[in-house]
């Protein structure tokens, strides 16, 4: 596991006042415990094999809107990456500059995350990154997922295999070695933090 994967569950266990342990193992896959490095590699060449991008020509993106165009310039032109603030209204058309920036961070041969502040908002996202990046590979990482499943997208991001991770609060702690863009939905949302001691599963 890389050192920025330690460095966040150090932080999260310093946090919430828990033990590293503890931490650690409440947020790695459930399955992940139970393989041994033979068996995960044998998995992990069967997942290459059958969860490649579906393919096909890129959909044209629509045209940005004036406060799109001014956001994604903004981003632009900024003279080192930092934290953005992106101010707009439910419909207002924030997804679309998401869009266009994991287009520019994938294109780079970076990874994106992408969380969200309820598991119920991933499956759309989801189709629409998909279909926004057919040529990509693009997962999701939330409590609603099969164990094997979870397991799958996880060592995906891990691997770098995933060019974008879609998910909830507990794909904050996907490793991605790659990681260009996070990108934080309806930040101000209560979902993104555990008042009762650090559950992440």
């Amino acid at each position: 596991l890389p050192a920025a994967w330690r460095a966040l569950v150090a932080f999260a266990a310093g946090y919430y006042q828990r033990s590293l342990g503890e931490v650690a193992m409440a947020v790695l896959p459930p399955e992940l415990k139970q393989l041994d490095n033979t068996q995960l590699a044998r998995r992990l060449a069967r997942w290459r094999q059958r969860d490649a991008p579906a393919g096909g020509p890129a959909p044209e993106p629509p045209a940005p809107s004036t406060e799109q165009a001014a956001a994604l310039q903004a981003l632009a032109e900024a003279a080192q990456p930092g934290v953005t603030l992106l101010h707009g209204s439910t419909g207002s058309g924030k997804t679309e500059v998401y869009l266009r920036e994991a287009q520019r961070v994938v294109d780079a041969g970076r990874q994106v995350l992408v969380l969200v502040p309820e598991i119920n908002l991933t499956p759309q996202l989801e189709a629409r990154f998909a279909a926004r990046f057919p040529n990509r590979r693009v997962v999701a990482l939330h409590s609603g997922l099969t164990p094997a499943r979870r397991l799958r997208h996880w060592v995906a991001a891990l691997c770098g295999d995933a060019d974008v991770v879609l998910g909830t609060r507990l794909a904050v702690f996907a490793p991605l070695p790659r990681c260009g863009l996070l990108v934080v939905d309806e930040e101000h949302g209560p979902s993104y933090k555990q008042q009762e001691g650090a559950r992440y599963s």
